[in-house]
């Protein structure tokens, strides 16, 4: 049974430090027993990071269909495990407005981290939350998963999450702005879905960009229906 105090000495162990950024792919089933469970391995990673930045996906792919209008950005669960659930619903922990691929953010910078992802027509674009992360040089850590969690290199312009492997190579380095897939081929239908449903959600002017009060910013919805 491993405590609060353990984990922290085991994140320690691995040579992260307090003021690092930490990306986090997690599975709790696959941890092993902790007294006070889920909260107790949130608690661990939100004190030991007092002077840095915990980020944990909160994706929301898995409900895209013709069906799926609204992104409730407080309210809408994450596809990708109980610890993000718990952790987007934890006072001080601010979530980005990213319709599809989401992610949750604790600790220094959170706010100017997670500001506009609604504005992207790609689920992890470079000037987003992914390009932030290789910018930070952060840490990214699989705490009881294994690689195939992993969301690709931003620099790519790929898409995240195991069910979307990229189906093209990267545009030639000279390219100042990559994008994926490169022009002139035909996307694979997962990207072609979340591309189309961005452009139109950008359109539609439905997103709440430009809003400074973070209260408002939080309780927003981006709505906008996918064709």
């Amino acid at each position: 049974m491993y405590s609060k105090e353990d984990l922290k000495r085991q994140i320690a162990a691995m040579g992260i430090q307090p003021w690092d950024t930490l990306l986090v792919h997690s599975s709790m089933k696959t941890i092993g027993p902790v007294e006070g469970g889920a909260d107790t391995v949130l608690d661990a990673f939100c004190e030991y990071l007092a002077e840095g930045l915990l980020v944990l996906p909160t994706h929301t792919w898995d409900r895209l269909s013709g069906e799926y209008s609204v992104f409730d950005v407080e309210n809408e669960p994450s596809c990708v495990g109980l610890l993000t659930n718990l952790f987007r619903k934890r006072p001080g922990v601010l979530r980005s407005w990213h319709p599809t691929h989401s992610v949750a953010a604790f600790g220094r910078g959170a706010e100017e981290f997670i500001a506009g992802e609604e504005k992207f027509d790609t689920p992890c674009a470079r000037e987003g939350c992914y390009g932030k992360l290789y910018d930070r040089r952060a840490k990214v850590l699989f705490l009881g998963v294994d690689l195939t969690r992993n969301t690709p290199d931003p620099r790519g312009g790929g898409v995240g999450g195991r069910t979307q492997p990229p189906q093209h190579p990267p545009p030639a380095p000279e390219d100042p702005h990559p994008r994926w897939p490169p022009a002139g081929s035909a996307p694979a239908p997962p990207q072609r879905a979340h591309t189309q449903y961005f452009r139109e959600l950008r359109q539609a002017g439905r997103t709440a960009a430009g809003l400074g009060d973070r209260a408002a910013r939080q309780n927003r919805r981006c709505q906008q229906h996918v064709s």
